[in-house]
């Protein structure tokens, strides 16, 4: 069934839901991109919750709940960047991440910022250049 997602602010309680979205993001999403190493450095298997809670709590960050449950993620600040973006592989191309950016350019540019900008990896790249945005550059992290 495909149900309209509910979108709303994330909370404290949030926050291992928001980390299982992202390590199984990556390590299925991005997969087919990367070597098992690197996905393994930018998800590893233990994630620290304060530590998430902490990046995320101070921005904007929204959770799309599908199904009765944490789908799809994004967090973003009011100069325009979006810090992370993911949809669980369970509910990937149902429309969650386009409905979240869609609230979050709407915010964005209602505050005044003259762009969005992101740094985004290889399997989000399409995504993002289908909502205008443009490379300017590459670049690999140790």
């Amino acid at each position: 069934m495909n149900t309209p997602p509910v979108i709303r602010r994330y909370e404290p309680g949030d926050v291992h839901s928001l980390i299982e979205i992202y390590q199984r993001a990556i390590h299925v999403l991005a997969a087919p991109f990367y070597n098992q190493a690197q996905l393994d450095a930018w998800a590893p298997a233990v994630m620290e919750a304060a530590k998430w809670h902490a990046r995320v709590s101070p921005q904007q960050t929204f959770i799309a709940d599908c199904e009765g449950r944490p789908a799809a993620f994004t967090v973003w600040d009011w100069t325009g960047h979006i810090d992370f973006m993911f949809t669980h592989p369970d509910f990937a191309r149902r429309g969650l991440a386009r409905a979240l950016y869609v609230m979050a350019e709407e915010a964005i540019r209602q505050r005044g910022a003259a762009r969005l900008f992101a740094e985004v990896s290889l399997a989000a790249r399409p995504f993002f250049e289908s909502r205008g945005f443009v490379a300017e550059r590459e670049r690999e992290v140790d």
